[in-house]
């Protein structure tokens, strides 16, 4: 229905573009909106927009990474434990990854600091 609002009706099955609508809406592409209850002192605007973009990361985790689906038991205190065990694996590995590239970066940082303290002295030589 809401291309009913660009159109124009002219006469029976024919129809013409409502240009001025279409260019109306033109200026709001490329914009959303998102709305919360929280104060900001609880969460900021830019923390309120990171958490929502990180929804699909969410998403993606639990259709694809969790692998939850099939479920072959039947008795409800197993399959609680089933899932129970399967983000608790997610958790574990998401934190492997994240003290990883933590390393990483630290690792990186300090070769970075070296190259620089040596060059710092190469250069103090030459002078």
């Amino acid at each position: 229905m809401g291309s009913a609002k660009r159109l124009n009706y002219v006469r029976k099955a024919s129809y013409s573009r409502n240009l001025e609508k279409i260019e109306a809406e033109k200026e709001l592409d490329g914009f959303y909106v998102i709305r919360t209850d929280l104060n900001k002192e609880v969460a900021s605007t830019a923390e309120v927009v990171s958490n929502y973009k990180a929804l699909s990361h969410v998403e993606r985790v639990f259709s694809a990474d969790l692998d939850i689906r099939p479920i072959r038991h039947h008795v409800e205190n197993r399959v609680r434990a089933h899932v129970f065990l399967t983000m608790l694996s997610y958790y574990v590995s998401w934190h492997m990854n994240e003290r990883c590239c933590l390393k990483m970066i630290i690792q990186n940082q300090q070769k970075n600091f070296v190259a620089v303290q040596l060059h710092l002295l190469d250069v103090q030589k030459t002078h």
